[in-house]
């Protein structure tokens, strides 16, 4: 199967180069210099795709919450991608990405990761960009009493979002709730009976 990929692929590049006119700079250079060259227009594409949602959703923050959105604005995270089983640097540690998860903030570092495939075309694509920048937003407005704190009013947010573009999120509230309180030091055996 691989073989009969890269035979595509290595067919689709002919073909763009074979296309090309006879003046132009890549109509002599090699498939790996071509190939390079796709690869990092693909990047610049999706760079200048998720730079513009980062705006859109920085007006949407905005106008649904009272959060300060202009330091976003003027100096926004950096925007990561990768895929579902890769080891990301994720603030102290590493973090394995699975199936579950479809993005994450990473606050001392400023960066947004978004997991491929991620679509800007999608309500759902654009909500998930939006709940890591609402984290971005929350935590540059306000302090929280743990690092789980965030989750409940990013959901919200997000649910807010996709319901003002018709879809239903789907989430599982009580799955979302109960890690998002922060740990209380209350135990049964230390609640004096006074």
């Amino acid at each position: 199967m691989r073989l009969i990929l890269h035979t595509i692929a290595y067919w689709m590049l002919w073909e763009v180069q074979d296309a090309m006119p006879k003046t132009a700079g890549l109509k002599r250079a090699e498939f790996a210099t071509i190939q390079r060259r796709l690869v990092k227009l693909g990047a610049r594409v999706m760079e200048t795709a998720t730079r513009i949602g980062i705006a859109f959703a920085s007006d949407w923050i905005e106008a649904a919450t009272d959060y300060d959105v202009e330091s976003t604005r003027a100096d926004p995270p950096r925007i990561g991608f990768c895929e579902t089983g890769d080891a990301i640097p994720y603030e102290s540690g590493t973090v394995l990405v699975d199936d579950t998860l479809n993005g994450a903030y990473d606050w001392p570092n400023r960066r947004v990761i978004l997991v491929h495939p991620w679509d800007p075309n999608t309500p759902q694509g654009r909500s998930v960009l939006l709940h890591e920048l609402i984290h971005h937003v929350q935590l540059a407005n306000r302090g929280f009493e743990c690092v789980n704190a965030p989750e409940w009013g990013a959901y919200k947010l997000q649910d807010a979002y996709l319901t003002e573009h018709g879809v239903a999120s789907g989430f599982d509230w009580l799955q979302i709730y109960f890690p998002s309180r922060c740990p209380r030091d209350i135990h049964p055996s230390r609640i004096s009976p006074d």
